[in-house]
């Protein structure tokens, strides 16, 4: 009886080892696709962030225009550069404009010896013109200005502003002009003198 006994009490510890083998094979089963579960939701969530980040990127991007102001920066240097070394016809052909400007400058009653105008009034109609051919053709909003500064502020000669100005920032390059006289000119907004 004593090897019956031995026999049975294996029986019952291989049944016993048996269901606890088969119930933490069964458990680590579970746990294992537990973790593949949690472990594809965390690739599908990256993937998702992922997407949604370059959508934002590519779709909703700051529209800055590094090209544009570039190009309003160039032509805002040209245009007055040119301009002062334009020969002033209509006034004397032996001057430029710059000339023109610090001698009205000087003398706001300085007359153009061969039109008899203005100084004031020549410079007026002459870079009207310019700025309209150029930049009224590119409907580029603008302002010019020419003005002395001296110890007790600044004194504006010209001011010359297209229609569909705006109060914002303006692209802007101030050229100093020999006697304390400054040309400015702003597109895309107002100039404010510095």
């Amino acid at each position: 009886m004593n090897n019956l006994n031995k026999v049975i009490n294996k029986t019952k510890f291989n049944n016993n080892y048996n269901n606890n083998f088969n119930n933490n094979y069964t458990s680590y089963c579970n746990n294992k696709g537990q973790v593949e579960i949690v472990g594809l939701l965390v690739i599908v969530l990256l993937i998702s962030l992922m997407l949604l980040f370059a959508v934002r990127v590519v779709f909703f991007k700051e529209q800055t225009n590094e090209l544009a102001d570039f190009k309003d920066n160039q032509l805002v240097s040209s245009f007055t550069a040119t301009l002062l070394r334009t020969t002033a016809e209509g006034c004397s052909n032996k001057q430029d404009i710059e000339e023109v400007i610090t001698l009205t400058a000087r003398n706001p009653s300085y007359i153009c010896r061969d039109s008899g105008i203005n100084g004031i009034d020549y410079l007026d109609q002459i870079i009207s013109l310019y700025l309209r051919s150029i930049l009224g053709n590119e409907k580029i909003p603008y302002q010019y200005l020419i003005y002395t500064s001296e110890f007790g502020g600044q004194s504006i000669i010209i001011n010359i502003t297209s229609e569909n100005l705006s109060k914002t920032s303006a692209t802007t390059d101030i050229f100093p002009i020999p006697g304390r006289i400054f040309a400015q000119l702003c597109v895309h907004g107002e100039c404010y003198l510095q």
